[in-house]
């Protein structure tokens, strides 16, 4: 899984052999046409299987690992919200926030692709964390990274 359709996440995608390269929200394809626009290095080769979402996407089925749609950073960009036995709720945000001065601040990077989409999802992933009082891992801040346990620990 990706949160997002974009060359600097995709290393892995050219492998022979891949079932589904990435699930993503195809936004009516929007996410697709961002990611293989003119003049942009492509992610991966365009005829990998992929699946397009519109909208989340319950991977198991069963609640315990949803895919959310976050648009801003992408077009197409997706948060995880995971439940863990033992751990209880976490929320990964993706790209949806890169520290925790713009999360608590509710701050968009330059580089997003929307700010008005960016404030949304903001908006939307704080809505999750409160119902679910899940813990909020944003990807990029170095203080959530050093608070995290680190292989050869793990989460249950």
């Amino acid at each position: 899984m990706q949160t997002e359709c974009s060359a600097d996440l995709f290393g892995f995608a050219p492998a022979e052999g891949r079932k589904v390269v990435a699930a993503f929200d195809g936004l009516g394809g929007r996410g697709i046409d961002w990611a293989f626009a003119d003049g942009k290095p492509a992610p991966f080769k365009r005829d990998r299987p992929m699946k397009l979402l519109t909208g989340d996407l319950d991977v198991f089925g069963d609640g315990s690992a949803t895919l959310l749609s976050t648009p801003g950073h992408t077009p197409g960009h997706q948060s995880f919200l995971i439940h863990l036995d033992k751990t209880g709720w976490l929320l990964l945000t993706g790209d949806a926030a890169h520290f925790k001065d713009n999360w608590d601040n509710d701050r968009v990077p330059s580089m997003n692709t929307s700010a008005e989409q960016t404030h949304i999802s903001h908006a939307r992933l704080a809505g999750i964390v409160a119902e679910k009082k899940a813990a909020l891992w944003i990807n990029h801040d170095l203080p959530t990274f050093d608070n995290l346990k680190h292989s050869p620990d793990f989460y249950e």
